[in-house]
């Protein structure tokens, strides 16, 4: 099955630039109107094109005689178009009333890897919610429109993904790209200030989620759904700097609770935050927030845009401050990537991920663990325990090719990563 976006046309007569076509009185679907079409059958798919009339061609879509939704329909006939063209290729799926949660999970992990037609790299995070959101509106649309059927949902696909809610990464768990200390140093000068080394003027919470990340191991949507209460409660003042705080973390991958260590140090930097930035974005954002004020340890910053201070900071926009700093500390590489259906080009993309402080805490753990004499084999499982994942295997598969690539010089360098704490104690 061959699907194209197409325009509803009444006649071959020639567009006028930046003219809207008349829609004659009576007409059921307006001219120029988008919809998806089988190029093999010439027929119009259906229930994309019920939804798109119902979302997009309602008395709120036209101002002034101008259809102002067009780009809103465009985008979601092609987003529906590449959701339709999935199913169609998917086994097992014969039809489009019974596509499981588990088919809309493949299909999001799929996204990840979807080219851009724009750029030839892969989608942004933002393109990804979008596609996310146009399936997800358009199967709460056919719910109720063919209530016989029962559409997947968009949460139960997620929580199989186990994001709780968030677009998945690039830096999927396959391709660990651990920080090595020089590249760790030259972030840390554009990622912004440690919370005890920031100034009033000064942002720290993207430092300090990045140190979350390759401290504890937490992916990008687990350090956003942690909670300020669970830090600004510990009594740590008893404790020495090197040690670790035990903490059960519950809003996971799966959703299914592990502990997390936490070095005394970290838990320190996060409670200035809390006290200091946190604390300026919560009173800017709670005359506005009211009863809907998060409780999330990161909020935006008090200086965000009008209407955004202190509301709870996001993976999308903790992971676009983090891609900023490391294109501003030159940590970037070339690749070549197809520019359109012919040519190849190439662009500079990014050496890391935010997701990479997961990997590099990884590589630190299962170094350090080797040279502490532990077996090989224990280790795994204590990595895998520490990692949150279901099945050693799972570990294995992911970080031993890695592991075997990285150096001798390196590897000991990153097995004491952990040890050193960032750049206070590296020569």
């Amino acid at each position: 099955m061959e699907l194209t976006v197409e325009r509803f046309d009444l006649d071959d007569a020639v567009r006028l630039p930046n003219t809207d076509r008349p829609t004659p009185s009576g007409a059921v679907i307006p001219t120029d109107f988008y919809f998806v079409v089988d190029e093999q059958t010439e027929q119009i798919i259906e229930p994309i094109a019920i939804f798109l009339l119902q979302k997009f061609n309602g008395p709120n879509s036209y101002k002034g005689g101008i259809w102002a939704k067009a780009a809103s329909a465009e985008a979601a006939a092609n987003d529906l178009k590449n959701w339709w063209s999935f199913i169609n290729a998917h086994p097992g799926v014969e039809d489009w009333t019974q596509v499981s949660d588990l088919v809309l999970n493949q299909y999001i992990r799929s996204l990840v890897k979807m080219p851009s037609n724009k750029t030839g790299g892969f989608l942004d995070p933002a393109s990804i919610r979008r596609y996310c959101a146009s399936i997800e509106s358009f199967h709460a649309f056919a719910g109720g429109r063919w209530p016989q059927y029962s559409f997947p949902s968009m949460k139960r696909a997620r929580a199989l993904l186990g994001s709780a809610g968030g677009a998945p990464s690039h830096a999927a768990d396959e391709q660990p790209r651990p920080l090595s200390p020089k590249n760790m140093r030259k972030l840390n000068a554009h990622i912004g200030p440690k919370p005890s080394e920031a100034s009033q003027s000064e942002s720290s919470r993207t430092r300090l989620a990045w140190m979350i990340a390759h401290q504890t191991g937490l992916r990008v949507d687990e350090i956003v759904n942690l909670k300020a209460t669970t830090f600004a409660d510990l009594d740590i003042s008893r404790r020495a700097e090197m040690s670790v705080v035990t903490l059960t973390v519950s809003k996971t991958k799966g959703l299914k609770a592990r502990e997390v260590f936490f070095p005394v140090w970290l838990v320190g930097e996060i409670k200035i935050y809390i006290a200091g930035e946190r604390e300026s974005s919560r009173r800017k954002g709670a005359p506005l927030l009211g009863a809907d004020e998060p409780q999330n340890l990161l909020l935006n910053r008090p200086d965000a845009p009008a209407g955004n201070a202190g509301k709870r900071a996001t993976a999308a926009t903790i992971e676009a401050d983090f891609a900023r700093a490391i294109k501003d500390a030159d940590l970037m590489r070339a690749e070549e990537r197809l520019a359109g259906a012919k040519d190849a080009t190439l662009v500079e993309v990014a050496m890391h991920t935010f997701h990479d402080g997961r990997h590099t805490y990884a590589h630190g753990v299962f170094g350090g663990l080797l040279k502490q004499g532990m077996a090989t084999d224990a280790a795994w499982l204590l990595l895998r325990n520490r990692l949150g994942h279901k099945h050693t295997r799972t570990t294995i598969d992911t970080y031993l090719r890695s592991f075997s690539e990285i150096p001798g010089n390196t590897s000991d360098r990153l097995a004491d990563h952990l040890a050193k704490i960032e750049d206070r104690h590296i020569p």
